[in-house]
């Protein structure tokens, strides 16, 4: 069985649609989206739209917390994060799916592996990093097979003892060397795990919405 795990599409509905059929060419069991659909790019709503569409099971991210009231959200942070902007144009379906079904954690499962999806680290799900090299406590591994997360927008798979750690990357923002997205890939029976990188449209990125100064500085991120 063979799963994928995507993050951090954070309202670049043209990347996360790349991503989506990315994995659907590869014929993966089941995908599992790990926060962040919103934040920083215009369509967050279409991305929101998509993800229920296509029945993706989600776990929420800090900008999914702060859409909810479950994170402060500062207008600092607000005037790059454009999340008030969204909420104002967001049917109000798509809020309480967020609230209802989108859980700060999740634990599956799997052929006897328990594997724990979060969008920050174990003990801090919501906001919390945990980096490459970066040691996971005993408490954040205990009992836990592999660990899936995002937020940090840099992929990365280590071995921690018994428990494998899995940074899915980010599939609309990404921010390490050579800033290409990627997702996920874990193979349940193998226990191994890949890092997919995929090619982003950027001029279909720049031509989608107009873009002011704000979104000019993100997507420039993209460029380096």
């Amino acid at each position: 069985m063979r799963l994928g795990f995507f993050s951090d599409a954070h309202g670049n509905i043209i990347s996360t649609m790349q991503c989506m059929e990315t994995m659907r060419a590869l014929e993966l069991d089941e995908c599992f989206f790990l926060g962040d659909a919103i934040g920083y790019m215009p369509g967050g709503v279409e991305v929101l739209q998509l993800l229920t569409e296509e029945k993706i099971p989600c776990i929420m991210g800090n900008h999914e917390a702060m859409a909810t009231g479950l994170l402060p959200l500062t207008q600092d942070r607000d005037r790059i994060y454009r999340i008030r902007p969204l909420l104002a144009n967001m049917p109000a379906s798509l809020l309480v799916c967020i609230k209802n079904s989108w859980p700060a954690s999740k634990t599956l499962n799997v052929l006897g592996k328990n594997i724990l999806m979060v969008h920050g680290r174990p003990s801090a799900p919501l906001h919390g990093y945990l980096h490459k090299n970066d040691q996971p406590s005993p408490e954040e591994t205990a009992g836990v097979d592999v660990i899936v997360m995002g937020h940090t927008h840099r992929p990365f798979i280590q071995q921690f003892g018994r428990t494998l750690v899995i940074n899915a990357g980010s599939c609309g923002l990404p921010r390490d060397i050579g800033n290409a997205p990627s997702f996920a890939v874990y193979d349940v029976q193998s226990a191994v795990a890949k890092i997919i990188r995929f090619k982003m449209d950027i001029e279909s990125v720049i031509n989608t919405w107009p873009i002011d100064s704000v979104h000019k500085s993100v997507i420039s991120c993209m460029h380096r």
